[in-house]
């Protein structure tokens, strides 16, 4: 006899526990840059991603914390003004 019987999880639950991944136009929309740029940086491993086959896929959570990483922060960690803000996406796009 095996043990007791579990019923499978079903679609919905799993789709919760599973964070949708972005193409590269839902990415770059994010970033307010150009998709060829997003995956010119992926290839160079600039940014972080995840390729599948030939496409190259997204996490917003990981996309989040690489902004906040290279996002200069010399206001003590208060919120960046906005010419801090245009400074790190110009960074984005070199």
């Amino acid at each position: 006899m095996s043990g007791p019987q579990t019923s499978p999880r079903s679609a919905i639950e799993f789709d919760s526990l599973f964070e949708p991944l972005l193409d590269s136009d839902e990415a770059a929309q994010l970033l307010k840059i150009h998709p060829k740029t997003l995956q010119r940086m992926a290839r160079r491993g600039e940014i972080p991603d995840v390729q599948i086959g030939r496409l190259w896929r997204f996490r917003r959570s990981e996309l989040n914390a690489w902004v906040e990483k290279i996002t200069p922060r010399g206001d003590g960690g208060k919120e960046i003004s906005a010419e801090n803000l245009c400074i790190a996406r110009l960074r984005l796009a070199m």
